[in-house]
């Protein structure tokens, strides 16, 4: 199994919510929707084939 970090345009979407959707507990923070609106330029810590995902954020704090 490889880790790989994904930056936004490369994440594939579908894969990544199907992980989300099946795991244990879901969360909604954690969907590429919810995402999209809060952190738009989110990437993604990706195991494998989408088998395990974990969203990266970025956020600047007055202008830095």
């Amino acid at each position: 199994m490889n880790i790989r970090y994904i930056k936004h345009e490369n994440i594939d979407k579908k894969l990544w919510d199907n992980c989300i959707n099946s795991s244990q507990f879901p969360m909604i923070y954690a969907s590429s929707d919810f995402l999209d609106i809060v952190s738009p330029n989110w990437a993604g810590i990706v195991l494998g084939n989408y088998e395990t995902v974990m969203p990266v954020t970025f956020r600047k704090k007055l202008g830095i």
